[in-house]
């Protein structure tokens, strides 16, 4: 069965995260995915640059009785400020805008990168990097051409790199997938 770019993503963090597991969800939105997150991880990191997006995702997870995620209202590119000695099993970008608000206020792909990058740091061995990008999106086609770009450059000794789109849909969103293998 071919699945939607969510219940994919979802999927593939179902299997690598643990109950024992420090994650990240690098764009909180409005809360979807680190509600999802909070229910297979120890501890959720959640991101969000816009205020909105904090108190969305705040008032899901108190509707939900759920205690195990840290809000950040910083931009993923800070990442290192907030988890310093933690190791993370898995992150989650859901680029593009918040759903509801400005469209044009948007993920971008320099801070996108630096976060990837200082998450990788921290990232254990046969943890992933999940990214679902929007091509359709204001900017998208900037941010996804730069990031695939990016990954196309990691070393294959180092990572594995996957991307699951529709062949047949023209600006689809699609999923790239990071994993860590040494």
């Amino acid at each position: 069965m071919i699945k939607k770019v969510i219940p994919f993503v979802h999927n593939k963090l179902k299997e690598t995260v643990t109950n024992e597991d420090y994650v990240i969800d690098g764009t909180c939105g409005n809360g979807y995915d680190t509600l999802f997150l909070s229910r297979i991880a120890k501890k959720v990191f959640a991101f969000d640059i816009q205020e909105l997006a904090i108190k969305n995702t705040e008032e899901r997870l108190r509707r939900n009785k759920v205690y195990n995620v840290k809000m950040i209202q910083d931009s993923h590119e800070n990442v290192d400020k907030y988890i310093k000695d933690k190791e993370i099993k898995a992150a989650l970008f859901n680029l593009g805008h918040l759903p509801g608000s400005d469209k044009r206020v948007v993920t971008k792909w320099p801070s996108t990168m630096k976060a990837i990058q200082k998450i990788k740091n921290n990232l254990v061995v046969n943890g992933i990097i999940a990214l679902v990008v929007y091509v359709g999106k204001f900017g998208g086609e900037e941010e996804s051409n730069e990031l695939l770009s990016y990954v196309r450059s990691l070393s294959h000794e180092e990572y594995n790199v996957i991307k699951y789109s529709y062949f047949n849909k023209e600006k689809a969103p699609y999923v790239i997938i990071i994993k860590k293998n040494k």
